[in-house]
C-alpha cells in the first residue's frame, strides 16, 4: 500500500512539474497609441486675457495667437450627454472627433432626441 501511494504522489509530482516547466506566452504587445499634442490642445500660457505685461511674452503670446487664428483649431460644437439626455457646448480643436457633435444646439437636440429610446 505504501508503494502504491508513493509511486501515485510521484506520478502527480511529475505531471506538476512538467506544466509548470512549459514557458508561458510572451506578455501581448501594445503598439503606442498615436499622440498629436500640437493638434489637439491649447498651449499653456495662450490665453485671450493674459494678464502679463511683459513685452517678450506678449510678442510670443500674439505670435502663437495668430497661429492658432489663423489655422482656426479652436471650435465650439454641442455633444449629446446620454446620461442627462441634455446637449452642451464644448470646445475642440480639429483632430478628429465623432459623429456626437453638432453646429448648434439646436441640431443636436433635434437628432439627438429622435435616437433617445424610453
Amino acid at each position: 500500500m505504501d508503494l502504491k501511494i508513493f509511486i501515485n504522489l510521484f506520478i502527480l509530482i511529475y505531471i506538476k512539474l512538467n506544466i509548470l516547466a512549459f514557458p508561458l506566452p510572451p506578455p501581448p504587445i501594445f503598439e503606442k497609441i498615436p499622440h498629436y499634442p500640437t493638434k489637439c490642445y491649447l498651449p499653456p500660457g495662450i490665453c485671450l486675457n493674459n494678464k502679463h505685461n511683459d513685452s517678450n511674452n506678449i510678442t510670443t503670446n500674439y505670435n502663437l495667437l495668430n497661429k492658432l487664428e489663423e489655422n482656426k483649431l479652436l471650435l465650439h460644437r454641442f455633444f449629446f450627454d446620454f446620461a442627462t439626455k441634455q446637449c452642451y457646448e464644448f470646445s475642440a480643436q480639429e483632430c478628429g472627433g465623432n459623429e456626437n457633435r453638432f453646429l448648434s444646439i439646436k441640431e443636436c437636440m433635434e437628432i439627438c432626441k429622435l435616437n433617445i429610446k424610453i
